[in-house]
């Protein structure tokens, strides 16, 4: 075992160098820096510029602060990591961290079956594609540029620009929604054209390393010796990718215990393991293509693992994070290296400037790259159309337009780049300056791709009317939208027969809910016939309101009212069973499970117990169905109640997490008004700060907005107060043993419930009604939103389609939350005629 270790500041310090080296630990501080900063670029493009790619943002990123490291010295940590650490990073120790987990994450996620039927097509898209691309390219960089670059690494850049970027490019698929038959022609190419260009880049890197007369470095190989070069490197690397597939899908056949979660967790930990394992073996073990051995395992894993997952979902959000990671880093790497090239500001090297000519050939590079990329998918499209899934020249402009440059050249630039830099003592200067020079192209190329054809490629699908909806289509999203307005409706119902929602305006509920503004009264009594399965005569007077007659249908249902519910939730034991005869048969074999001596102290403290985790459960499902919404620390004085309320059942005390409902305080307003007194500018509050803590509050008070945070911490705690003595009640009440134990629990809610509701009705009346009719809105909304989530999960509807149902849906919530803060606003005692004419005014 060796060990290096390196000086500390200390020492540095006390030989009186005065300079600090960087200490090994600090090279974590960029990657998290770039990180927090792509959280806040996806919160902002999400928000206000979702037509903007995030890759590309992420590479400015980059650029913008390899500019600002090289321009300007400095001493602190960060730029130490910048400078020390990850401007020079080791090239392989590049690829190896980023390429497989990117490829892997693309490969596994193909539609198996489409990309079967497209590989020949994909094949002429790769391979001969591959090479012609690769020769105009060069020839491009031979005779034009005017650098003096040799023919090899001529084909060097050009093996690196012909590998377009799986990941950018399945991106951009997703977000302009382009058909299946598209997206597997642009990301089967991107997929397998990675590969056949690194082993290009390979076998002519190779041959340009050798005119640098450094030994050890470079491969002579001839003609013959580098077709026999190219196969080794794609069948070897597609044979090892075979071999550690069947051992992933081995392994996950194994990992068979779905309801384990450490064997789903281990599973997942076993994709990654192998992935990175398999391209370690293959590209520096073996010396074959690492990437092509990464894509044969993640294409096999796709169409023979998958059925082994015990938990598809949580794999799917693995690799999404994965992928997120390792994007943002790379990207933003590839952005750094880039400004530190174009900042100018080696001044021992003037030469390496990237002058204002160059910019020029930049420019034309591209266009011509673009010309030479039309020419090639033309060339083969009489042949591409008649095999595999077939073509149109649409698709093939698309294809042809989409084909974008990102991590896997910007990777293969810098591994050229450094390796160069690592040898320029041993080896002309010219060299040096030559892949510096070709590294700010491919930067160039990779920003350029990334703006222009990223930003534009969605209007472009549009304007070819590929992402055209058939008139079928058409008529399933209007079904859609009608059954999304037959939930509102039932939605509705079932939270007006809630005692909790006893006073609703349905005006203000028909403001924000669009879909109830011409619900029928015929259709409410049709929802309140299927949500309580009785019938209702239709006896209405003509003149009463839709508000008046809901209720007046509501409370003509036997049983049907919540209010009777929350006053007394405990039955006899005959009446529960006659209730839930389907609960009767688990709770009778509980009861023998539990038979024994129980003294009735233990028997009270693990009821009251039990009782608060039913408590806690329920406010988790408040916020997985969206009516807690926890961005005023609403859910965390519920939990924390929670904890102290079981401190005092443990020393045998009785239900009391009510009296600690209001420990912890709503910070929200006062960070508010702080915030607004610092940033005067209007639109950067409205864009950085209102999203974190809500609306401006110039005009509402904070006794206002704290009346409405603890009337909605009111409305939560009765929810879950009642929804667990209905449990409770079930579960318990069938045996006379417990009958008088539950009484008692179920009692003591029963008391806390009140005491919260009379803690409501303290409030004025106008006050109490608007917040629960905002509250209301909120959760018919948010019925929506997990509907559409529903239809996507199900194939029902694309994620573009559902993109637009949900900006609709943010829209009405957005709504609900600034009329809110302007209708408590108002500080004077309102009547009835005028709280209607708040919300019309809000």
């Amino acid at each position: 075992l060796v060990v290096t270790t390196t000086p500390c500041r200390a020492d540095a310090e006390a030989d009186g160098s005065g300079n600090e080296e960087a200490e090994p630990a600090e090279a974590v501080l960029y990657p998290f820096f770039i990180l927090c900063l792509g959280i806040v670029a996806h919160c902002f493009l999400s928000r206000y510029a979702p037509w903007l790619p995030y890759t590309a943002v992420l590479f400015i990123l980059g650029t913008l602060i390899g500019v600002g490291a090289t321009r300007f010295e400095n001493d602190n940590v960060l730029h130490k990591s910048i400078v020390d650490f990850w401007l020079p990073i080791d090239s392989e120790l590049l690829l190896v961290a980023f390429l497989p987990g990117l490829v892997f994450s693309d490969a596994s996620g193909q539609n198996t079956h489409l990309f079967r039927k497209a590989f020949w097509q994909c094949i002429v898209f790769a391979f001969p594609m591959v090479l012609a691309g690769t020769t105009l390219t060069a020839l491009i960089a031979y005779y034009i540029f005017p650098y003096d670059w040799s023919f090899n690494l001529s084909m060097t850049f050009g093996s690196i620009l012909a590998a377009t970027d799986p990941v950018a490019v399945a991106a951009l698929l997703d977000q302009v929604g382009a058909p299946p038959r598209l997206k597997v022609h642009i990301a089967g190419e991107s997929l397998l054209n990675d590969g056949s260009a690194i082993v290009f880049f390979n076998i002519f890197s190779g041959l340009f390393l050798l005119e640098l007369d450094v030994d050890g470095l470079g491969e002579d190989i001839d003609g013959p010796g580098g077709i026999k070069f190219f196969f080794r490197l794609s069948l070897g690397g597609m044979c090892i990718g075979a071999f550690f597939g069947l051992g992933l899908i081995s392994i996950l056949a194994l990992l068979d215990r779905r309801l384990e979660a450490e064997e789903n967790v281990t599973q997942v930990g076993a994709t990654i393991t192998i992935a990175y394992l398999c391209y370690f073996v293959a590209d520096v073990v073996w010396g074959t293509s690492g990437v092509i051995a990464v894509v044969t395992l993640g294409v096999l894993t796709k169409a023979f693992g998958e059925v082994y997952l015990n938990d598809p979902k949580l794999m799917d959000d693995f690799w999404s994070i994965v992928e997120w990671l390792l994007n943002t880093v790379l990207f933003s790497v590839g952005g750094l290296v880039w400004g530190s090239i174009i900042s100018n500001e080696d001044k021992e090297f003037p030469e390496r400037e990237f002058s204002g000519k160059d910019w020029g050939y930049l420019i034309l590079l591209y266009i011509l790259l673009t010309v030479i990329r039309f020419g090639l998918f033309a060339s083969v499209f009489p042949i591409t159309k008649r095999i595999g899934l077939g073509s149109n020249w649409k698709e093939l402009i698309f294809q042809s337009y989409g084909g974008l440059r990102g991590a896997v050249g910007i990777s293969l630039a810098i591994f050229l780049d450094n390796l160069v830099k690592a040898n320029a003592d041993a080896t002309d200067e010219k060299f040096v300056l030559q892949t510096n020079k070709l590294f700010g192209f491919i930067g160039g190329i990779a920003f350029l791709s990334l703006v222009i054809n990223g930003v534009t490629a969605g209007p472009l699908l549009n304007y070819l009317g590929l992402a055209d909806l058939t008139d079928t289509r058409k008529r399933m999203l209007k079904a859609y939208k009608h059954r999304y307005r037959q939930i509102a409706i039932d939605a509705f119902v079932l939270l007006l027969g809630e005692r909790r929602f006893k006073r609703v305006s349905y005006a203000t509920v028909t403001h924000h809910v669009p879909e109830l503004r011409d619900a029928t009264k015929e259709e409410i009594v049709e929802a309140a016939q299927r949500i309580h399965g009785k019938q209702i005569k239709e006896s209405t007077n003509d003149e009463q309101t839709a508000h008046e007659f809901v209720q007046s249908c509501l409370s003509k249902i036997d049983d049907s009212s919540e209010d009777d519910k929350g006053v007394s939730l405990m039955r006899s034991s005959t009446k529960a069973h006659d209730d839930h005869p389907e609960s009767a048969p688990s709770a009778m074999k509980m009861m023998h499970i539990m038979k024994g001596s129980t003294k009735s102290n233990d028997s009270l403290v693990d009821f009251r117990r039990l009782f608060l985790e039913l408590v806690r459960h329920e406010y988790q499902k408040l916020v997985a169905c969206g009516e807690l919404v926890d961005r005023e620390f609403i859910l965390v004085s519920l939990t924390e109640s929670l904890e102290w309320a079981i401190e005092g059942v443990e020393r045998g005390g009785s239900l009391n997490d009510w009296d600690f409902v209001f420990v912890i305080e709503f910070p929200s307003v006062e960070i508010s008004r702080f915030l607004q007194g610092k940033v005067k500018n209007q639109v950067l509050y409205k864009c950085m700060i209102e999203p974190c803590v809500g609306p401006s509050l110039d005009f509402v008070d904070a006794d206002t907005v704290k009346a409405r945070l603890n009337i909605e911490k009111c409305l939560a705690f009765i929810k879950a107060h009642v929804v667990a003595q209905q449990m409770m009640t079930k579960e318990f009440a069938v045996d006379a043993e417990f009958e008088e134990t539950v009484s008692t629990v179920v009692a003591e809610s029963e008391s806390e419930v009140e005491e919260a509701m009379k803690f409501v009705q303290n409030y004025p009346l106008n006050e109490v009604e608007l917040i629960i009719s905002h509250k209301v809105s909120k959760i018919i909304i948010n019925q929506g939103v997990l509907y559409v989530e529903e239809l996507v999960k199900n194939g029902l509807l694309k994620e573009q389609e559902a993109g637009e149902f949900l900006e609709e849906l943010d829209e009405n919530w957005r709504h609900v939350d600034h009329c809110t803060h302007k209708g408590l606003g108002k500080k004077h005692d309102t009547t009835e005629e005028e709280e209607e004419d708040i919300v019309v005014e809000a």
